[in-house]
């Protein structure tokens, strides 16, 4: 009888279960889309994708980017979900792109045809609709993230790999025309989604320990058959590496202008601050969305501001 009270009851096993709050649902925007993207580009540059699919060790990586550059605590699954998406929209991207009445505009990173082509198109794909008006500004950084290399003997020996830093940013005098990308390659749609589910039971097998930056290399002579694909995998490749060293002095400066010092350093100069308001706003200067939005105010728009989100009373 002791073993039987001692079990717990199905209605606490229930109220445990009910009592994890559910994660807001992400509403993703063209910039946190291009965010992911770019950081699922440095991902494959450091050698952490295998069989079209990122691991553990990735995913945590990329969570802890995704959550420093946008203030969006966002969990993995949230982000393997846009994974997913972008990924059909690749999918959707290649298959216009393999018939020739359809054409890739580089500048305005849309896809281009004729309104009768495309109408008949929209017809047997309804969903290419968001394409035809949207484009798809990431289609580089997708190219990348599930492009499928191939290595064989008629592969180069790859004697310049690309030279990278432990932050996954290009340095000078990096060398790109070797790099083993294949675009061209639709096979990887064609495998089962089951590989997003086993790397939840550990690391890929290949993949670095703390995104330690390591490139594959390919052996034997390289395939010529495919010149244009790979003019567009350099273009890239290269518009890639310097936006990536534009986003790490982007940040740079971003960190440094809404840091919890500049905020306090505000606060000091501000007037009509009593210690109440004063300890509440450094409570509030926790919160990195906090200190953006205080830092981008009108110096006379702040005090209201943080009596609004203190819960300070009004004094006109």
């Amino acid at each position: 009888m002791a073993s039987l009270t001692n079990r717990p009851r199905r209605s606490n096993r229930v109220n445990i279960h009910q009592s994890i709050p559910d994660q807001p649902r992400a509403k993703w925007t063209l910039y946190l889309t291009k965010t992911l993207a770019d950081f699922m580009v440095e991902q494959v540059y450091r050698g952490n994708r295998q069989n079209n699919s990122f691991g553990k060790k990735a995913w945590e990586c990329m969570c802890n980017d995704f959550q420093r550059k946008t203030g969006l605590f966002w969990d993995k699954e949230q982000l393997k979900n846009r994974f997913g998406v972008m990924k059909k929209q690749y999918a959707t991207l290649k298959s216009l792109l393999d018939l020739n009445d359809f054409s890739w505009d580089e500048q305005l990173s849309m896809v281009k045809a004729t309104d009768e082509v495309w109408d008949e198109y929209i017809k047997a794909h309804p969903d290419a609709e968001a394409i035809r008006t949207n484009g798809c500004p990431y289609y580089k950084q997708l190219c990348i993230i599930f492009g499928e290399s191939k290595y064989n003997d008629n592969y180069d020996q790859l004697n310049h790999p690309m030279n990278i830093d432990e932050n996954g940013v290009f340095l000078e005098g990096a060398t790109t025309a070797g790099m083993p990308i294949d675009f061209g390659a639709a096979s990887i749609f064609a495998q089962d989604e089951s590989s997003s589910s086993a790397e939840e039971n550990g690391n890929l097998p290949n993949e670095q320990n703390k995104c330690e930056t390591v490139l594959p290399r390919s052996t034997g002579p390289r395939k010529r058959n495919r010149a244009g694909t790979e003019d567009i995998m350099v273009r890239a490749i290269l518009d890639i590496a310097a936006a990536s060293k534009l986003r790490t002095a982007a940040v740079s400066q971003s960190i440094e202008r809404f840091s919890i010092s500049n905020c306090i350093g505000a606060l000091n100069e501000m007037q009509g601050v009593d210690d109440r308001l004063y300890y509440s706003a450094l409570d509030l200067f926790d919160k990195p969305n906090a200190r953006e939005t205080f830092m981008s105010l009108k110096v006379e728009k702040r005090l209201i501001w943080l009596k609004s989100k203190c819960n300070a009373p009004f004094i006109a």
